[in-house]
């Protein structure tokens, strides 16, 4: 009798990779950007990925811009769920090189962001004004925001960055696998801060704050909090500035 064996994890986390790549379309960006406005369905929050720019800006809802190389304008989707835009390129299709891909988006208020894949959001100067906000950043994806919350959730991991300047009464952050956060000009009065994996959080704190630290993280503190169910572990460290 024979006996046949599975593939190993790792072969078949290869296998399924290469058969993705191979299955996508290569398309090249003309070069000729031309802009196109597209209406939208209501939304309050953004996804978006795929090496995509997103510029908001606080106003009145719009039907929103894309920038684009006139051949990409397809291949760039637009789409609304559940009061969620979302911005991405199928994965069907590997642009591999554009001038711009761009998109502007006017709107009243924010409920959550997510960039992922090397795309940005760039959310500032004005200020945005705001009871809870989610911000997620992943997989070399940034977002930019300058706020003024009552409580902040805060995730980014694999080299996603996340930069948020104004003012918070609660700051709750988790990064992983050398995420950043840029938050030293972000006055906050409570932080609740997990890093793992070589992440780096650099904060600002005035009443309480609590961390863990594992996997050669650092945590950069400006102001002079209590310290609370404090934990580092695994190499990790703590700079503190006044």
């Amino acid at each position: 009798m024979k006996i046949y064996k599975r593939p190993g994890l790792l072969l078949l986390v290869f296998y399924l990779t290469i058969s993705a790549v191979w299955g996508q379309k290569n398309v090249k960006g003309s070069g000729y950007v031309l802009t196109q406005q597209r209406e939208t369905a209501d939304f309050t929050s953004i996804e978006i990925s795929r090496g995509i720019d997103v510029a908001i800006v606080r106003g009145e809802m719009e039907p929103i811009t894309v920038e684009a190389d006139d051949n990409l304008f397809s291949y760039i989707k637009t789409t609304v769920k559940n009061k969620v835009l979302k911005i991405y390129i199928p994965d069907s299709v590997n642009i591999v090189k554009y001038a711009s891909m761009n998109v502007l988006i006017s709107m009243p208020t924010l409920g959550s962001l997510k960039a992922s894949n090397h795309s940005r959001i760039d959310a500032w100067p004005q200020i945005w004004n705001l009871r809870t906000i989610r911000l997620e950043a992943t997989t070399g994806g940034q977002i930019r925001i300058r706020l003024k919350a009552e409580d902040i959730q805060a995730e980014a991991r694999t080299s996603g960055i996340l930069e948020i300047k104004g003012e918070a009464q609660n700051l709750q952050a988790i990064l992983k696998t050398a995420a950043r956060l840029e938050a030293r000009e972000l006055e906050t009065q409570n932080a609740d801060i997990q890093l793992s994996i070589g992440a780096k959080a650099e904060i600002q704190v005035n009443q309480r704050l609590t961390y863990d630290l594992y996997g050669h993280s650092r945590l950069v503190i400006k102001g002079n909090p209590q310290i609370e169910n404090s934990h580092n572990h695994s190499g990790s460290r703590i700079i503190k500035e006044k």
